[in-house]
């Protein structure tokens, strides 16, 4: 069998379609689209959704044209009997300033905006999205806020994370420390509640462990090598939710003495330790949604509380096991503090090879500083930290560099090929220096390997008194030779 197509006559009605039906979207398209055919010029786009139209200008003399293609638009839309809203009509221009003269659409000036919305997004004139982020922001702040409210104890998911008012309440003598500590288990610890003490700990060989201690059970693994202390305590913390998963109660009290890992859990970051933290999120709200209730709850550590010194106890022997029984990657700021050692000791190697071919500069550096960080005390003068990095450096003055004759020292008035030479090693100026070092010193011969020796074991109270004139005399003439190279040069491609 083969269906016989049918096609019925053609006939005028002036009956409208139905709202809502599903011919309107297909007539309002066919309408629309000799809209969509009109040439309106060079640059120039229409763009349509549905009833919501956007005329596209790309061109920078934009402005020119863009009267002409206004009125265009507007004689279309009233050949086809479309109206359009004059005052949901505005000008955005994008990294333009608005023309001299007014747009007008249909006899109706177009104000120019800085921001409008079309269909559903924000768009500004930097086209940086701030304003449809806010509006987002907004929109979200408002959602989660219901949310929240949905979510309190007696409604939804949640769990306390109790810690102190200040980092050891009631001051540091452990005597009360303990006391407190002990008061406040007591009071969390009602009848039926399933209490948990968990700690972490780290090994000098960067071997990890972590444990918790549940009346007379005992659980501790082996964590991958390099953990942190941090991601120690929150795998045991892990390992305590995970443990009161699988068994039916209905109050479930974690005691930590970590109170990074319980801040951590407060401020509900995952920017790092992803899994760890999402992991304890997970299960805390499985055993909430199940009915129980969970506390969180931080202790002194190391004050004598039975239950957190077992589980120290168990920690520390979790270190020595043989194999990893808990394995988690590595947290995002030790993969950067990895490749950050990488890229040191490769530039660490290089340098050592430079030193090695000679170059007076890598030298100077290596016995000045022993690749140490300067650790100037705050509240330095720029001008001083900026003279005590040339001298780390071994700056040599710009007479030097250009082979012109130096000037006398300002100090002793002798006259030196190599000043800074001459300062750290034989100036009296800076007798003080080489006396301070007494038999500690000894001349090898290289001036170089000497001066820089000395600038190596001068503590900072005697290295801030170290200012080489020479150093910021010659800053003003390499200033002024740059600046009549510059000149010379822009002379130079204006004859060319």
């Amino acid at each position: 069998m083969r269906p016989i197509s049918l096609l019925s006559c053609i006939a005028k009605t002036a009956e409208r379609v139905v709202r809502g039906s599903v011919l309107s979207p297909l007539l309002f398209n066919v309408l629309v689209e000799g809209l969509l055919d009109v040439d309106f010029g060079r640059g120039v786009t229409l763009l349509s959704y549905a009833d919501d139209l956007a005329l596209i200008f790309t061109r920078r003399d934009c402005f020119a044209q863009a009267n002409e293609a206004l009125a265009r638009l507007y004689g279309k839309c009233s050949e086809l009997g479309l109206k359009i809203n004059f005052a949901k009509s505005k000008c955005l221009p994008f990294g333009l300033l608005p023309p001299h003269f007014p747009l007008v659409l249909g006899g109706h000036q177009l104000s120019f905006v800085a921001v409008h919305k079309y269909l559903g997004v924000w768009f500004d004139s930097n086209l940086t999205f701030a304003s449809h982020v806010r509006y987002l922001r907004e929109r979200a702040s408002t959602r989660l806020s219901a949310l929240r409210s949905l979510s309190k104890k007696s409604l939804g998911a949640s769990y306390m994370l109790i810690c102190p008012a200040r980092a050891k309440p009631r001051g540091t003598i452990p005597a009360l420390l303990r006391q407190d500590g002990l008061r406040r288990v007591a009071a969390l610890g009602s009848p039926g509640s399933a209490v948990y003490y968990t700690d972490g700990s780290v090994a000098a060989d960067g071997a990890a462990g972590a444990a918790f201690i549940f009346g007379d059970t005992v659980e501790s693994w082996r964590l991958s090598q390099g953990a942190s202390v941090f991601q120690a305590e929150l795998a045991a913390i892990l390992g305590a939710l995970r443990h009161a998963h699988h068994h039916q109660y209905r109050r479930v009290v974690v005691h930590s003495d970590s109170l990074s890992a319980i801040m951590g859990l407060r401020s509900f970051s995952l920017k790092d330790n992803v899994f760890l933290l999402s992991a304890i999120y997970t299960f805390a709200s499985l055993l909430v949604c199940r009915g129980a209730s969970v506390v969180l709850h931080w202790l002194p550590g190391h004050v004598g509380i039975h239950g957190n010194e077992l589980a120290d106890e168990a920690a520390r022997s979790a270190c020595s096991l043989l194999a990893v029984t808990f394995p988690f990657g590595r947290g995002r700021a030790q993969i950067v503090k990895s490749f950050a050692a990488t890229i040191w000791q490769l530039s660490l190697e290089e340098h050592r090879l430079v030193v090695s071919e000679g170059s007076r500069s890598a030298t100077w550096y290596a016995a000045a500083t022993s690749y140490s960080q300067l650790q100037p005390p705050p509240g330095l003068p720029n001008f001083l930290l900026v003279r005590l990095r040339r001298l780390r450096l071994g700056f040599l003055c710009y007479k030097q560099i250009t082979g012109v004759e130096p000037d006398s020292c300002e100090h002793c008035l002798e006259r030196e090929t190599e000043p800074l030479l001459h300062y750290m090693l034989r100036c009296p100026v800076t007798d003080i220096f080489r006396s301070h070092l007494g038999g500690a010193f000894v001349p090898s011969g290289d001036d170089v390997r000497d001066a820089s020796a000395i600038l190596a074991r001068l503590p900072m109270e005697l290295l801030l008194r170290v200012h080489p004139n020479y150093l910021t005399s010659d800053s003003d003439l390499i200033s002024e030779e740059l600046t009549d190279f510059m000149r010379e040069s822009a002379a130079r491609h204006e004859r060319d």
